[in-house]
This record gives C-alpha cells, sequence and structure tokens, in this order.
C-alpha cells in the first residue's frame, strides 16, 4: 500500500521549529518499513472480551485441566513423603476380621475396627505404632466409623446394638452412648462450627437421622431428613464445601445441606442434572469409596464396576475418570505403566478370582476405600494388583504398592503423612532428658479381605530374621499381639532354634552339591525339605526337567512334574524375604503351580532370573558343586525337557 505524506515545500524556511518537529513525528509515524514483519491488529472490543470470558472460564476449572500441559515437580520429589516399600514391614492383630482403619496426622493417632465390635487405639511413633487402648464398642460389625474436623472426637456405630457410640481422642475415653430406634450403618460428622452433629444412615431405609447435643450437652436425634429412597451405604462431608455427599444402594449419589437437608443453594450448579452424578445410576454401579480432596477442591467417587471418578466440587463436573478394569490386563499403551502392571496369567486369574468373591461378599467386609496425599496430586486406591498411586496431574499410575504380597487382597487404607516422634539415640536435652525430635514416617495402614490383620506399607523393607524382627512373628513382621487363631497357629513356623540343620548336600549320580540352608528366612520350606530328606523321599527321584541357560528341577516321586507334596500333606504357602533373591546362578527355589502351593518339588537355576522374584520361594544356594550343575544342565533333553540320561538323587544329607 502507499503512505500519501504531506511535507513542507523545500524552498519555505520561514516554518517555525515547531512545525517541523510535527512533520518529523508524523513522518516517522506513518512510514512503513517493508523488512520488518506488521504489526498484529488490535482486536475488536468484542473479540477482547469474548477472549477474556473463555480465558476466565480456563481459570475457573478445578483439578487437572487436560488443556494445559502438566508440569509438576519430579516423581521422587512427588514420592518422597509416600510409603514405597513393596512388602509390608509389619502387621498386627485383632480377634476378628478388621474391616475399617483410620489415621490421624493431627494427633498421630491410628484406629483399627473389627467385625465383632471392637476398636483399638495406636499411637504412631517413629518405626513403629504402640498399642494404647481397647475397647469392645459394640455388640456385632462396626458398620460405621468417622472424625470431626479437628480429630478430636471418634464416632462409631453398629446395627448390632442400634447405637452409636463418641469418643474423646485425646483422652482415650468413650465420653457418649446414644440408644437409636433404628439400626444404623454410616455415619459422618457433619458440623461446621465446634458443636456436634453427627448424620447417621439407616440400614433398611432412605432416611438420615442428625444427631445434635442440646441445651445440656446430650447427644439425641434432632431430625431426620429423607434424601434418598435406598439405604445409605457411603456417607462424607467436608467444610469447605459445605455440603454432604452420600450414595444409597441403588447407585443414586446425592448431595444435601446438613442445615436444611435440601438440595445446597449456594453452589455455582442449582439442580442435579447440572451435575455429572447421575452417571452412576446411568452405569447401575453401586458406591464402594467417596472421599474429598485436604482442600475440598476435589471429590473422588469409587464405584463397584472398578471406575473411579474424579470431580470439581466447583462445578461437580467429572474432569478426570480411571478405568481400573482396562489397567489390569497391562495393554494401557504406556510402558511406564504396563511394566507396573505386569503379571504372569496364572497369578492375575487368582487375584481376578479372589476379587470376584470379594464382590459377593456383604458391604461391610468388602468396601475399598481411596485417599489424597497432602499435595492432592496423588490419589491412591486399592485393587487387586494391589495399593494403586496415581499421579492425577501427569495422568498415570506410578507405583503399585503391595504387588509382591501374594495372599492378601487390600481394601480400606489411610495414609499418614505426619511426623511420627523419635527420640534419637545419645541427643540429650535439658534435665538430662532425651530430647523429643519428629520426623516423617509416611505410613499406608491397610485392611485386607477376611483377614484379622490390619498390614502397615513404610519406606522401609521388612526387617531380617524372626525373632530379631521383632514380635516373634513369621519372619518377624507379623506381630502375634492377640491369641493366635488355629489357621495362624498352623501357618506359624517352628522356631529356627529346632535343629533343622544349616546345610545340605545332595548325592546325586553325578557328583555331589552342596547347598546353604535358608532356615531363618524361610523355616516352614527348609522344615519340608530337610523333613523330606531325612526320611528318604528324595532318594532315587531323578532330575526330570533340564532347561540349558535357565534351570534344573527335581523332587517329583511320579518324574514328570505331576507329582510330589508337602510333610503336611497339602500345599503350603511362599516364604519370600527381602534378601533372598534369584539375582545370581545357583539359587535353589521351590517349584510350584502358582502361589502358596509348594509341595516337594524344587529347583536350581543356572543364571540370574529376577523375573522369578515374589513368585517362587528362595530357600539355598549352591556353595560348592558348581560344576556338576552345569553337567546336568548341558545333558541332552527330549521334545518335553526330559534328560534322556537319568541322573538321580542317591541322598541328601543334611548337616
Amino acid at each position: 500500500f502507499f503512505l500519501m505524506i504531506r511535507r513542507p515545500p523545500r524552498s519555505t524556511q520561514s516554518r517555525s521549529s515547531a512545525a517541523s518537529d510535527v512533520y518529523k513525528r508524523q513522518e516517522e509515524i506513518t512510514s512503513f518499513d517493508y523488512d520488518q514483519p506488521a504489526p498484529a491488529k488490535r482486536p475488536k472490543k468484542e473479540k477482547r472480551d469474548k477472549r477474556k470470558a473463555k480465558e476466565d472460564k480456563n481459570d475457573s476449572v478445578v483439578g487437572p485441566d487436560p488443556r494445559k500441559k502438566p508440569h509438576l515437580e519430579s516423581e521422587e520429589l512427588l514420592m518422597g513423603n509416600m510409603p514405597t516399600s513393596e512388602l509390608y514391614e509389619r502387621s498386627f492383630m485383632h480377634r476378628d476380621v478388621v474391616n475399617n482403619v483410620l489415621a490421624s496426622a493431627k494427633t498421630d493417632l491410628i484406629f483399627t475396627f473389627s467385625i465383632d465390635g471392637h476398636v483399638k487405639f495406636w499411637k504412631k511413633s517413629f518405626h513403629l505404632i504402640e498399642f494404647i487402648k481397647h475397647y469392645r464398642a459394640h455388640l456385632g460389625v462396626i458398620t460405621g466409623a468417622c472424625l470431626n474436623e479437628e480429630h478430636t472426637n471418634l464416632a462409631t456405630v453398629s446395627p448390632a446394638d442400634k447405637s452409636l457410640k463418641l469418643f474423646d481422642v485425646m483422652t482415650f475415653d468413650m465420653i457418649a452412648i446414644v440408644k437409636l430406634e433404628f439400626p444404623p450403618y454410616e455415619c459422618e460428622f457433619v458440623r461446621q462450627d465446634a458443636a456436634t452433629l453427627i448424620a447417621i444412615s439407616n440400614q433398611n431405609t432412605g432416611e438420615i437421622a442428625l444427631v445434635a447435643q442440646d441445651g445440656e450437652e446430650t447427644l439425641k436425634v434432632s431430625r431426620v431428613l429423607n434424601v434418598h429412597s435406598s439405604p445409605v451405604r457411603v456417607m462424607k462431608f467436608h467444610s469447605r464445601v459445605r455440603f454432604a455427599v452420600s450414595a444409597d444402594s441403588n447407585a443414586c449419589v446425592e448431595i444435601w445441606d446438613p442445615n436444611t437437608g435440601d438440595f445446597p443453594r449456594f453452589t455455582s450448579f442449582k439442580f442435579k442434572l447440572d451435575t455429572d452424578l447421575t452417571t452412576f445410576l446411568k452405569r447401575k454401579t453401586q458406591i464402594s469409596a467417596i472421599a474429598f480432596s485436604p482442600s475440598g477442591r476435589l471429590l473422588v467417587i469409587y464405584g463397584r464396576d472398578k471406575i473411579l471418578d474424579v470431580f470439581s466440587t466447583a462445578t461437580m463436573k467429572i474432569v478426570q475418570s480411571i478405568n481400573e478394569l482396562e489397567k489390569l490386563n497391562g495393554n494401557t499403551g504406556n510402558e511406564a505403566e504396563d511394566a507396573l502392571l505386569k503379571l504372569e496369567r496364572i497369578d492375575l486369574d487368582r487375584r481376578l478370582a479372589v476379587d470376584r468373591e470379594v464382590d459377593k461378599a456383604p458391604d461391610f467386609l468388602s468396601r475399598m476405600s481411596v485417599d489424597f496425599d497432602e499435595s492432592e496430586n496423588l490419589l491412591l486406591y486399592t485393587s487387586p494388583l494391589g495399593i494403586k498411586v496415581y499421579d492425577l496431574e501427569r495422568r498415570q499410575l506410578i507405583k503399585v504398592i503391595g504387588k509382591s504380597e501374594h495372599n492378601e487382597r487390600f481394601l480400606r487404607i489411610a495414609l499418614f503423612q505426619g511426623k511420627a516422634q523419635r527420640n534419637p539415640k545419645g541427643t540429650v536435652g535439658r534435665g538430662g532428658m532425651a530430647s523429643q525430635m519428629k520426623e516423617t514416617d509416611p505410613t499406608i495402614f491397610s485392611t485386607a479381605f477376611k483377614k484379622h490383620r490390619f498390614f502397615l506399607f513404610t519406606k522401609r523393607e521388612p526387617e531380617e530374621g524372626g525373632e530379631e524382627g521383632g514380635g516373634g512373628g513369621f519372619g518377624g513382621r507379623d506381630i502375634f499381639n492377640e491369641r493366635p487363631s488355629k489357621e495362624d497357629q498352623q501357618l506359624a513356623p517352628v522356631s529356627t532354634k529346632k535343629a533343622m540343620g544349616t546345610e545340605a548336600v545332595i548325592q546325586t549320580t553325578m557328583g555331589d552339591i552342596h547347598i546353604k540352608l535358608f532356615g531363618q528366612e524361610c523355616p516352614r520350606t527348609i522344615e519340608n525339605f530337610v523333613t523330606h530328606s531325612k526320611n528318604g523321599y528324595y532318594d532315587g527321584l531323578i532330575f526330570h526337567r533340564v532347561i540349558k541357560g535357565f534351570m534344573i528341577q527335581t523332587g517329583d516321586p511320579n518324574g514328570d512334574g505331576t507329582g510330589g507334596e508337602s510333610i503336611w500333606g497339602a500345599t503350603f504357602g511362599d516364604e519370600f524375604h527381602k534378601t533372598l533373591r534369584h539375582d545370581k546362578p545357583f539359587t535353589v527355589s521351590m517349584a510350584n503351580c502358582g502361589p502358596n502351593t509348594n509341595g516337594s518339588q524344587f529347583f536350581i537355576t543356572t543364571v540370574p532370573c529376577p523375573w522369578l522374584d515374589g513368585k517362587h520361594t528362595v530357600f539355598g544356594r549352591v556353595t560348592k558343586g558348581q560344576d556338576v550343575v552345569q553337567d546336568i544342565e548341558n545333558i541332552k533333553t527330549d521334545e518335553l525337557e526330559k534328560p534322556l540320561l537319568d541322573v538321580k538323587i542317591i541322598t541328601i544329607k543334611i548337616l
């Protein structure tokens, strides 16, 4: 385009200097340099207003925004205050099945509940928990338990005795008993101020009773709300959002104001249809767990169809969904996630079979739970594979805790991220007293399906040894703080002081193989092996399976890998230990056909086999005669991997 610039005549010298300055400025403004890009046009007012409204809308999104590129700290930093051990460090007992657990970082207290009506108080200290007090709170199963916002009061309900029990957390005392005219099921503190207001659901109807204090400081039912048409199974409240969320047995999820019992009128959404709460009714799935994030920004609902939906509490719209069933087969398209989820088919099928039993069990035995970490970036939930840690910002799984524990299906969890008390040795304060120091000791407390125990996951692996590990339990980590049941007595290991032997010599037709036995780490496996050896069970048996570059296998009376039994007749459980791995050749392990199916067969590896860790019990190492093992490995075999020339065990001597 052309720019017309009016200039004064060159011959005119009478113009003032001010006029010349005006023309110079005008020339500078209207000149155009073709070597520079054209300046962007300023948007019109309507476009600016529209763009600003769009930006404001984007800024109002609560939780992970898929339109924004995730930008978070490193995974190591995120997991810095999280448990990371693959195995639980300790477990403690109740007299009956433990069905719920709560943790309070504000008071450093842990609360565990069992189906026989017992409540136990525990104090969190560094590396351990200490037992404080034990109540027979109810006559039957405790179906509901909750803490108030300050964590100063604990409430429990049970339909067995139709009562509510209220405890003072700081003094560990029961301070109130409220007899109800209906069988209660779930309870939740729903008061924002210091006064007590507890919502209690009816086990048989959709009514929710509000128990409040009157002027005489006594608790009684003040009014009854008709929020649901079916019995309420799960209920949660957060003071910052000022409404409660509840779910009934017909997959109906409601939000309501505790002050009025109606749909909240102080939210940005005016009707339920403005939210995504009807999605569960469409999927026809009952709710297993509901949890608010610490700030109340996010809400997660865990359905029994194994789908987790993360809501923004500002709009009650789903901002992210996690389909747990799609993640079970390990084909997520993410290499990091697939590596975490990888399982042998037989192990996965067994876990899914247990999960089907969980789905058939009563609600108070089968409910799962979900929890946020203190940063609200990580979501923890239980699954058939273990306790999963999901990064909400990056939208990917970053850790599976307890995956190596084959015998437990973890259900309810409570995350403790507070600072536990610790008295370091050699640290002395005023008056010669050891100074009280606090250090972070993140711990996940978890229940398991039909287990009388609750389990502690920390940053530490289980300690070595049995009696030295503390408590004298299995492997030092299963503490017998209650009288063991018959099943526990059968599974309990024999004393390591019993003369079971520390070495074995396998005399074969090709030479002797000397083995060091790990009786301290896996006592039942060693008892089985030593007893069979002393009884001559292995005498004359062949090495029926040989795979070059892998292992040699024996211990089957049938000679084809289909026979053999333990000294107890039936199969027995696995015994895994953190220091016993298939990380080097000449490792002696138990053969099996799946978790906890050990009999009499065992094998000796000829190469490192790390993929066998957590699947086969390591109970020995070859200390002498490695050349004999290699000679057996090099024998020619048929298409069934059976040696063409029989190599037999003459006898096994225990030293």
